[in-house]
């Protein structure tokens, strides 16, 4: 590829991350404001709250594992195992992966020690099969 070509891709990318992070910026508070309020008169505001934490964790967590991969796979795993990068899978889910197969850091097997002490088996529930680097 040549470096017009990977300057225009990487000035294209800039932007679209810009909008994506100006846009959820500007929407969150109108997005959680009318999210309460539909919540009030439907399945209840903790309801609403639990889900929209959860859901928020779950993205948070799919966006680590995209782009801190690199460091991830660095700190996280032995060599072999399930890589960290995937888009669509969370770091939990590659934790996990890598738990059941043995190939978990001494670093990695803190994080699901301490992630299982807040969540009981939280890694190897998080365990996405059909997701992940191949």
């Amino acid at each position: 590829m040549g470096s017009t070509l990977i300057m225009g891709k990487l000035l294209n990318n800039i932007l679209l991350a810009t909008i994506a992070i100006v846009l959820y910026v500007v929407l969150l508070p109108i997005a959680f404001g009318f999210g309460l309020i539909r919540s009030y008169s439907k399945q209840g505001v903790l309801i609403y709250l639990s889900d929209l934490l959860f859901n928020f964790a779950h993205g948070v967590d799919q966006l680590g594992n995209a782009t801190h991969a690199e460091l991830l796979n660095g700190i996280f795993k032995v060599r072999g195992g399930s890589k960290f990068g995937s888009v669509d899978e969370t770091i939990s889910s590659v934790l996990g992966k890598n738990e059941r197969d043995g190939k978990l850091s001494k670093l990695g097997s803190i994080i699901v020690w301490i992630l299982d002490k807040i969540d009981s088996g939280h890694s190897g529930n998080a365990i996405e099969d059909d997701e992940g680097i191949k």
